[in-house]
């Protein structure tokens, strides 16, 4: 790393451009980025990806309506589900009460 400060600056382009590669004009002529010619016919973002694998749910600890990504997750946080475990496990060992 300290051995660059060394180097004149007529051989420091050369590493540079060979490093870049085809994006060596772009250091020269800043513009847009560069795009791969498939770039075009891109997959969905995450957004659209994961609006269409969320199901709308109802906590069965709060009533709270929510996003799962899951069909079969039924509390809309890790505190429901908490909740929920601790009132059953109460129930259990006194079903008296």
């Amino acid at each position: 790393m300290y051995a660059i400060g060394l180097v004149d600056a007529l051989h420091a382009e050369r590493i540079i451009a060979r490093l870049v590669g085809q994006y060596s004009d772009w250091l020269v002529n800043p513009g847009p980025d560069p795009q791969p010619e498939e770039a075009e016919a891109s997959e969905p973002t995450e957004e659209q990806t994961t609006a269409s694998h969320t199901f709308e749910r109802e906590c069965d600890w709060c009533g709270q309506t929510y996003r799962a990504s899951r069909k079969d997750s039924r509390y809309c946080s890790k505190v429901c589900g908490n909740r929920a475990y601790r009132a059953l496990r109460k129930q259990r060992e006194n079903p008296d009460a």
